[in-house]
């Protein structure tokens, strides 16, 4: 994608709109994976700085989280949620306000450092029952050395300030995001307008022919 576009699929009267906020992110293999998960989780870990905002101090949402979904190619990654419907156009513009300030102001230690210890504590709950089976099938999945499970928390643990700062950077382009809306397109599309150009769209990710006649 070469500009940021929202993309609003109307769902009249909707008392609240699903929002996703995305682009192309990183392949399993990527050797930046574990900085990439790590900063990623600063944004929109469990009560990280997308939670803090839009739920705790707004209560725009129940619930808003981001992630890279890796894969053997580039997946996506993508941060969202569902939002009162009043507050659509402001909830997007919050989630890429936060985007922004993760690209321009360093981490402090303590909020890397609790990120970090979160995600490590959290890893051998992985091989629980079922769970350690596909902790292995991965192995054979995405064509990782024998012992990437042994340093997976060595890697966690070695990510800096700086790795946090240039991982965001890299991969997280507010300028170049496509952000679906599923909502009431009446009230929303005024200012969604106002935060980059706009497309209607059906379920199916056509442009409805009203607006696909327009376009011509």
């Amino acid at each position: 994608m070469t500009k940021t576009r929202v993309y609003l699929i109307d769902k009249p009267g909707a008392p609240q709109s699903s929002i996703r906020v995305g682009l192309v992110g990183i392949e399993r293999k990527n050797p930046d994976y574990y900085r990439a998960v790590v900063m990623n989780h600063i944004l929109g870990g469990s009560f990280k700085r997308l939670l803090l905002n839009l739920r705790e101090q707004k209560g725009w949402t129940y619930g808003v989280s981001s992630f890279f979904e890796t894969r053997r190619t580039p997946g996506p990654w993508a941060a969202g949620g569902e939002f009162v419907a009043a507050h659509t156009a402001d909830s997007v513009a919050e989630i890429l306000k936060e985007v922004k300030s993760l690209r321009d102001e360093p981490v402090s230690d303590k909020e890397l450092q609790e990120t970090k210890d979160e995600l490590i504590k959290a890893f051998p709950a992985r091989f629980a029952t079922v769970s350690l089976a596909a902790q292995m099938a991965n192995l054979a999945i995405y064509d990782l050395p024998d012992n990437e499970l042994e340093s997976y928390t060595k890697k966690l643990a070695a990510v800096t300030p700086a790795d946090v700062h240039r991982m965001a950077g890299k991969y997280l382009n507010p300028e170049h995001m496509a952000i679906v809306v599923v909502g009431d397109q009446k009230s929303n599309e005024a200012p969604l307008r106002k935060i980059a150009d706009l497309e209607i769209r059906d379920l199916d990710g056509n442009a409805p022919p009203a607006a696909a006649a327009a376009a011509k």
